[in-house]
């Protein structure tokens, strides 16, 4: 979703030149932005304006920021407390526990952003510590086989898939 509302801004900022062969291509543009635009140093941030939608409403703007140190705690696009939410803090605990203790972690749902949302959460959780061993997220039902992997892992089962056979390990 991010990369399309970001090509869709560049694509309106790009100058139109019909008759012109001697224009930039969209392609260019890009990687101008990719590999010759500076990101803020540490500690700093930016403040992109991006064009509106519609030219009636107000432009829009993003900022872009860039951590003090690496011993801060991980930037994540949705709020830490959805997940306590939905599992609540005893399970939170535990799941921490068994990431920790590197078990084998499954995690079902039948909605694939609560599983997202969940794995993500949990390892970052794990800061400064990090998640060294395999990770899926959403674990498409075709490589269900990846579950009778004989490593840790934290994976994410979408719940539709009911017909497939999950360990009693896992």
């Amino acid at each position: 979703q991010a990369a399309k509302i970001f090509l869709e801004n560049l694509y309106r900022c790009i100058p139109r030149r019909a008759n012109s062969t001697s224009g930039l291509s969209l392609e260019s543009y890009v990687f101008n932005i990719l590999y010759e635009v500076e990101l803020p140093g540490p500690g700093k941030s930016l403040l992109v304006y991006l064009p509106p939608s519609d030219p009636q409403l107000p432009p829009s703007s993003a900022i872009l920021q860039n951590p003090c140190q690496p011993d801060e705690l991980p930037h994540l696009d949705f709020p830490l407390r959805l997940m306590f939410l939905w599992l609540g803090v005893d399970i939170v605990v535990q799941l921490f526990t068994c990431l920790l203790l590197e078990n084998q972690v499954l995690l079902r749902s039948a909605d694939c952003q609560r599983l997202m949302v969940v794995a993500e959460g949990i390892t970052s959780l794990l800061f400064p510590f990090t998640w060294p061993h395999v990770y899926v997220p959403i674990l498409p039902a075709s490589l269900h086989h990846f579950l009778d992997a004989p490593v840790p892992f934290l994976m994410g089962l979408y719940a539709s898939s009911e017909n497939i056979k999950v360990a009693s390990e896992a």
